[in-house]
């Protein structure tokens, strides 16, 4: 096989104190969120030329965010750790929850046995580290 790749670097987040861990853009790319080891959603609006800048950060969680989805009117975000909390995306400020759908359904069922049963056995697997 002679194919090639390049790797490009999109942008890039700092604020966090440990790493990260789950990088989800809101549906309409406008917004980034960073769960980090240290317990904090980091909120990022994304700028012109991919520039990324901080505008809030949620810590409300005791223990690592584990999973992150977005609510596809892009108001509200959920995030798992022991348990399930809600941040405005507006102000990264705690909120009710309120029926939403969903982007993706990360936060719903993340043991490792879940995991692996949502996944075609044949699929390719990409991690990083």
């Amino acid at each position: 096989n002679d194919a090639s790749y390049e790797i490009v670097q999109l942008g890039a987040v700092h604020n966090a104190k440990n790493r990260i861990t789950r990088l989800v853009y809101s549906s309409c790319g406008t917004i980034l969120a960073a769960a980090s080891d240290d317990n904090t959603l980091y909120l990022y609006t994304v700028q012109a030329k991919l520039k990324h800048e901080l505008y809030a950060a949620f810590d409300k969680h005791e223990e690592k965010i584990i999973g992150v989805d977005f609510a596809i009117d892009g108001t509200l975000i959920r995030s798992k750790s022991t348990e399930l909390k809600y941040c405005a995306v507006l102000t990264g400020e705690e909120a009710e929850y309120t029926e939403k759908t969903w982007a993706s359904d990360s936060c719903l069922d993340l043991t490792a046995d879940a995991l692996c049963q949502s996944r075609p056995s044949n699929a390719p697997v990409f991690a990083t580290g």
